[in-house]
């Protein structure tokens, strides 16, 4: 499992990707609002917010808050049988919140036809947070998602 980096106090965001396991796709919407839902409940009380992203077979998740409790809900997270191969793709200190607004949400990866299989293992921490910032986006005004 990778460990959490500490830079210090203050605010703290870990990008991280994982692969679906023990998923079906006619089940992925329940698993996915149950997350969020467990997520938002246990996220709000430790000040942590963030974005879940599920597509392709693969998680892309963002959260936010104090290194020790970031490394702890990681440490927890990657215990969930319902994904394997957990990579941290980015953990930095941050100036603020990217995802603030939340204490989780899930999203959508727009589709975009003729292009190549998604791997979110190959993307760079900065590409996948603006990727979950758009998800986030798309998911609060769903008709910007239809142009």
């Amino acid at each position: 499992m990778n460990r959490v980096e500490n830079f210090g106090n203050g605010l703290h965001r870990l990008v991280y990707v994982s692969r679906m396991c023990a998923i079906g796709p006619a089940d992925l919407n329940g698993e996915v609002e149950a997350i969020v839902a467990v997520s938002q409940r246990n996220n709000a009380a430790v000040a942590v917010t963030g974005m879940l992203l599920a597509y392709e077979g693969c998680f892309v998740q963002a959260l936010e808050g104090s290194h020790q409790t970031i490394s702890d809900l990681y440490d927890r997270i990657a215990c969930d049988e319902r994904h394997t191969d957990l990579k941290i793709i980015g953990a930095e200190a941050v100036a603020s919140r990217t995802f603030g607004g939340w204490s989780m949400r899930a999203g959508r990866r727009p589709a975009n036809p003729g292009e190549a299989r998604f791997d979110p293992y190959v993307m760079s921490a900065k590409d996948l947070t603006a990727l979950l910032s758009l998800s986030a986006a798309l998911s609060r005004n769903p008709k910007r998602a239809a142009a």
